[in-house]
């Protein structure tokens, strides 16, 4: 997996995994949303040397796609890419009608979906309450083909209206 990775891109300070994601290892337990107890503010990992092996092994989609430049950090883009089994998702960390209606947004998810890509956005709900994932191609398929970017935008902004919308399940507790 290590050998993928892009030449000399390395995360820096940006920390959006070690908060964003919800980590359930015997050596680490946090929900997403959460920063970790290892993390240092402007330092990053306090255990780095010796940090579990999920922690070891994860890497958000921006560490292996070349083509994409430093402006999709996560913490620049706001914006943690997620591979998928069948494609990538886009979790907004900020605010999603922000973030995810951007031109950098809009133009991977565009084309993500004309090379037929799976592409699917996470949004969160509400706190205490599980993320909501939303697949995207088949309702902009047709607005990305008509190259709008007034269509494209729209439609994007309902596609996160309709994530926000959604009732999601409760996060389940961590377990002992």
């Amino acid at each position: 997996m290590m050998e993928k990775l892009v030449p000399n891109r390395e995360c820096g300070e940006c920390t959006a995994c070690c908060i964003n994601l919800r980590i359930e290892e015997a050596s680490l337990k946090k929900h997403a949303g959460t920063p970790c107890s290892h993390l240092i503010e402007k330092k990053g990992c306090g255990i780095y040397g010796e940090r579990p092996e999920v922690c070891r092994n994860w890497y958000c989609a921006w560490r292996f796609m070349a083509q994409l430049d430093s402006e999709w950090r996560p913490d620049k883009s706001n914006i943690l890419l997620r591979f998928a089994d069948d494609g990538l998702i886009l979790e907004a960390i900020k605010e999603p009608h922000t973030v995810l209606t951007s031109e950098l947004a809009l133009g991977i998810i565009g084309g993500g979906i004309e090379d037929g890509l799976s592409v699917s956005i996470s949004v969160r709900t509400k706190e205490g309450f599980c993320n909501s994932l939303v697949k995207l191609n088949d309702g902009l398929k047709s607005v990305i083909a008509s190259r709008d970017g007034y269509r494209v935008r729209n439609a994007m902004l309902k596609a996160i209206n309709i994530a926000l919308s959604q009732k999601t399940d409760p996060v389940s507790p961590l377990e002992n």
